[in-house]
């Protein structure tokens, strides 16, 4: 009995170890390299399935038990469907080289496995940690289920006590590598939102310092550019000229004043605001711009929406997304705006049908100086990052190449203006995964 727990120990070191040197060392890896990081991904795994087959756990009545399940699932749910079909496979001709006899049981189970996975695959990342754990329990458990049944049903009662007395154990290390992977994942996304938080900073400082240095001597030289535009001895190309000049400046200033606000403390306190009407005003001020680049709104907006925070800001936020999804489709089309209220939180929701983003461009959206545009700056992105930040929000952004992109907005309800209560960002954070 001692030396199977011993086993059983050594299962569990083999698949948890390689897993746990992946997260300490390779997940430092930055997004850039993000298809080289599922390979080392998917390569852990491989050994820790190798390991479990090739050391497996034998009871004093032969039978035989493995951790290779886990190394399995955790494919499936954070690597990719394909990746762990590839794995099963793998393991289906590992298995018919060791142990011919037992090959032929596993291919109806594991299909099975397989299939259920496959279906879990696409929304998992999208559910709560308590939804995670618990679906992949039942799934467990239902391998558990029938496995006992099947030994029950061969009168190898034995089999059945060390059967449930190991899957107790595989699955108390299902969860733990669960739980290290989700945990391994926050600290990633909270380094991320550190490391953007000190680069607004620095720009912050950048801006307090320089940009109203910068915007004197403009203004200047834009008056006296405006002033030689009425002298008779210009020619049309010299006129041509100096307004082109007066354009790259206006652009320069604007740039300025997206400095600016990142530096700039909030004037305007919080209140309680009709977030319909914030919504539509935004729209009626593009409809104009929308109209002459052959774009149509589309809204459907809750009329019973409130918002505690800071409405100047907001409508900001709103006018610099709506603007960015009109300029993504080239060829005219809809822009959906849809607001509703969910679990007493505010969303907001804006999709085009433009151009759309690839992975590697989306995982950059909101950072400094990055933009898709041809002249854009990013700015306008990661200030609207953080005005969302300061009012205790969430913004969620999904997109495919050539088939558009969508922002969600999360904020906390405010009933009326007597309830200014904030709901915390785990709140909203749970609304994005829902």
């Amino acid at each position: 009995m001692w030396e199977m727990a011993n086993e059983v120990l050594s299962n569990v070191v083999f698949v948890l170890f390689p897993l746990l040197f992946y997260l300490v060392f390779l997940r430092q890896i930055e997004v850039s390299g993000q298809g080289k990081i599922k390979k080392y991904f998917l390569a852990t795994m491989f050994i820790a399935l190798i390991l479990s087959i090739l050391f497996p756990a034998t009871s004093f009545a032969g039978y035989q038990h493995d951790l290779r399940l886990i190394p399995i699932i955790i494919t499936f749910v954070y690597i990719g469907a394909w990746s762990g079909i590839y794995l099963v496979i793998f393991m289906l001709g590992l298995t018919a080289l060791l142990s011919p006899s037992t090959v032929h049981m596993m291919i109806g189970n594991y299909f099975i496995i397989s299939l259920i996975l496959s279906l879990i695959a696409p929304h998992y990342q999208k559910f709560t940690l308590n939804k995670k754990i618990l679906y992949i329990s039942l799934l467990y458990s239902f391998v558990v289920l029938s496995r006992c049944l099947y030994y029950y049903s061969m009168y190898e009662y034995k089999h059945v006590y060390f059967s449930l007395y190991l899957s107790f154990v595989t699955w108390i290390t299902l969860i733990a590598a669960l739980l290290l992977i989700e945990n391994r994942e926050k600290q990633v996304m909270i380094q991320k939102e550190l490391e953007n938080t000190e680069k607004l900073h620095a720009l912050s400082q950048l801006a307090a310092s320089i940009a109203h240095e910068i915007r004197n001597p403009m203004t200047t030289v834009r008056g006296f550019l405006q002033l030689l535009t009425h002298s008779n001895s210009l020619t049309k190309k010299d006129v041509s000229f100096i307004n082109l000049s007066i354009q790259e400046l206006d652009r320069a200033q604007n740039i300025i004043n997206d400095f600016l606000a990142l530096s700039k403390p909030v004037k305007d306190l919080q209140q309680v605001f009709d977030l319909h009407q914030v919504i539509q005003d935004s729209i009626n001020i593009l409809s104009s711009y929308a109209t002459l680049r052959n774009v149509r709104f589309d809204s459907d907006i809750d009329s019973t929406l409130y918002l505690n925070g800071y409405k100047n800001e907001l409508q900001q936020v709103l006018i610099n997304l709506m603007k960015n999804g009109i300029e993504a489709m080239n060829n005219g089309g809809i822009l959906e705006i849809i607001a509703y209220k969910k679990k007493n939180i505010n969303i907001i929701k804006i999709k085009d049908n433009g151009c759309g983003m690839s992975p590697e461009k989306l995982s950059k959206i909101g950072t400094p100086y990055y933009s898709t545009k041809e002249k854009g700056t990013g700015l306008g992105l990661m200030i609207s990052y953080e005005i969302v930040r300061r009012m205790n929000g969430k913004i969620h952004v999904t997109s495919r190449p050539n088939v558009g992109t969508t922002f969600t907005l999360l904020f906390p309800v405010a009933k009326t203006e007597q309830d200014k209560s904030s709901i915390p960002v785990s709140t909203i954070q749970t609304s994005i995964e829902n």
